[in-house]
């Protein structure tokens, strides 16, 4: 903009402000005359004199208010000179305006506009008993993670969750270790995700200075911490970011971790993130107030106050209700899965039950894995964890199982059809609970492996004259079938109907193998005595003929060297030598 510019734009206002004064002045000068012309009309009195005065005041207003409207004119002039003077501070201030996002959404947040009936009540925010690992306990009113030490449990990851996500909004939480870190994880995951926090929609960052996302590992990226560090996690939804602050500032990399756009969906998260921590052998404590521990440059919301239009309450709790007598009692609920395959019902056991404990051995194997154990060993299918809870777990888990919840246990094998294997888990769950021990037919393994669908197990084939399906006597507290096939049977014809098959498939391996029941009969074992007494006789005539030759063979070697020693003896008497 030049100064003609300028000079033009002041001309125009004076000549609004000249028209302005020239229309009011036109306006009273009227007014007046109308007010004479009344007057000359009627005669005076006392009411017209009171009109007359408030007129005069009216006219006195009419004055003022005409001239605070020049003034106002002017003072607008002067706002348009003041704009036109300044252009050049507007565009600084709007330059400096995505100054703000670029900070990673830095910008203090408005807390004293929150009202406490948009926010979750305090102390909702906590960790989640129901989202957890099974050596992951909480402690200090929900808020410090601490795990079983014992048997090699301090070498898995103890990981929980807590109980408000969020899919928009800008939150923040603190923890500290209580313990030398050996290996702690923070940061933000969904419900899906495994709580070792190295999945594809969890964001973490852990002590050895490594950052995770969409289960990409970067390694060293950050400081390592140490006991006396604040460690605070940032999820900014709206920048599509996490970050790690460390003792209240950014790390001196400045590493953010990026939220991917799949996961959007009209601004906002399709599945809520929510705080995670995972540590091995470490307890933690974790900041789920409205404080921070450690003051920040800018003020945040932290995730004890979320507001109820950016959160939700987890979906993972109790389902199912239990009886006051079985709380009382402190009575466990164990469920054992039996059939030649029972991947899928297990599946679908943990979709029907979201509260029960899964615990498999292939569950553990997995467990083990996501810590960072592998097996050692000399020989192929004897290779060992080295840790007791992997390699021994039925002497380990029955005795940490916890009254009023429920467990789906298969520890040794996938199929439990040995009769004898089942009353050793039977004789250890009763050792030291209150238990009820039920067991889950799947109807589906055996029916897929008759019809040639699914191979069976090496170790049932090799058996299979002592696998066996449960049956009362061996002392379930109930026994289900589980099949999808026709939903229309009732538990009796699934159980007949299970059974029925079970016994054709076992007659069909025992047609398909050797004969192990053959009987001799009497004939054949008097003839084979017969036999045995003549080759024992025979025996007897040989050894004694070999004898009787021995001894003929002795006596002729006697004889020969007496005939000997005689000659030898003449020939010195009578000193011949040559014949």
């Amino acid at each position: 903009m030049t100064v003609s510019d300028i000079a033009a734009m002041e001309v125009e206002a004076q000549e609004k402000v000249a028209e302005t004064k020239e229309v009011e002045a036109k306006e009273v000068e009227g007014k007046e005359v109308e007010a004479k012309e009344v007057e000359e009309a009627s005669p005076a009195s006392p009411d017209s004199e009171m009109k007359d005065a408030a007129e005069d005041q009216e006219g006195e207003k009419d004055g003022k208010e005409s001239a605070d409207d020049s003034d106002a004119a002017n003072k607008e002039s002067n706002d348009d000179e003041e704009k036109v003077e300044s252009p050049a501070k507007e565009e600084d201030e709007e330059e400096k305006e995505p100054e703000v996002e670029e900070d990673n959404g830095e910008r203090d947040e408005k807390l004293e506009d929150d009202k406490e009936e948009d926010l979750f009540p305090y102390g909702t925010q906590v960790l989640n008993d129901w989202d957890r690992t099974f050596n992951a306990m909480s402690a200090e009113n929900k808020t410090s993670l601490t795990s079983i030490q014992a048997d090699g449990f301090n070498n898995l990851f103890a990981g929980m969750r807590g109980t408000v996500g969020f899919h928009s909004g800008r939150y923040y939480f603190e923890i500290k270790m209580l313990d030398h870190p050996r290996m702690v994880r923070v940061g933000f995951s969904t419900l899906t995700d495994d709580l070792s926090l190295d999945s594809s929609t969890a964001f973490l960052f852990d002590s050895m200075g490594d950052v995770v996302s969409q289960g990409v590992r970067q390694k060293a990226v950050n400081p390592r911490w140490s006991r006396t560090d604040v460690v605070g996690v940032l999820l900014n939804v709206s920048m599509k970011t996490v970050t790690l602050y460390l003792n209240g500032t950014k790390t001196p990399t400045g590493q953010v971790t990026s939220l991917p756009d799949s996961m959007f969906e009209n601004g906002k998260l399709k599945a809520a993130l929510y705080p995670a921590i995972a540590s091995k052998g470490s307890a933690v404590e974790c900041n789920f107030s409205r404080k921070v521990w450690k003051d920040l440059p800018f003020k945040t919301r932290m995730v004890g106050c979320g507001r109820k239009a950016d959160a939700v309450l987890s979906t993972k709790k109790r389902h199912s209700e239990i009886s006051a007598e079985d709380a009382a009692n402190t009575t466990v609920e164990v469920t054992i899965p039996v059939g030649f395959d029972s991947t899928a019902l297990v599946e679908e056991y943990k979709k029907d039950h979201p509260d029960a404990w899964v615990l498999t051995g292939s569950e553990l194997a997995l467990w083990g894995e996501k810590s960072g154990l592998a097996k050692r060993g000399q020989q192929r299918g004897q290779e060992k964890w080295g840790v007791g809870c992997l390699d021994a777990p039925m002497s380990v888990f029955p005795m940490l199982l916890k009254g009023g919840n429920k467990y789906l246990m298969s520890l040794n094998t996938m199929h439990n059809l040995h009769p004898s294997q089942r009353a050793d888990v039977m004789a250890k769950l009763r050792h030291a609970l209150n238990v009820k021990i039920n067991a889950l037919v799947c109807v589906n393994s055996v029916v897929d492996v008759l019809e040639n669908k699914k191979p069976v197990p090496q170790q049932v084939r090799d058996y299979y004259e002592h696998v066996k399906l449960p049956s009362e006597d061996e002392g379930w507290s109930s026994i289900k079938y589980s099949y999808t096939g026709e939903e229309n049977l009732t538990q009796e014809e699934m159980g007949v109907m299970v059974n029925e098959k079970f016994t054709a498939w076992k007659k069909d391996c025992k047609l398909k193998s050797k004969v192990s029941d053959l009987r001799k009969s009497t004939y054949y074992q008097s003839q084979l005595a017969k036999f045995a007494k003549l080759k024992q006789l025979q025996h007897k005539t040989t050894a004694e003929t070999a004898r009787k030759n021995h001894v003929a063979q002795q006596q002729k070697m006697l004889l020969l060297r007496n005939c000997q020693r005689l000659w030898r003896n003449s020939r010195k008497r009578t000193g011949c030598w040559r014949c």
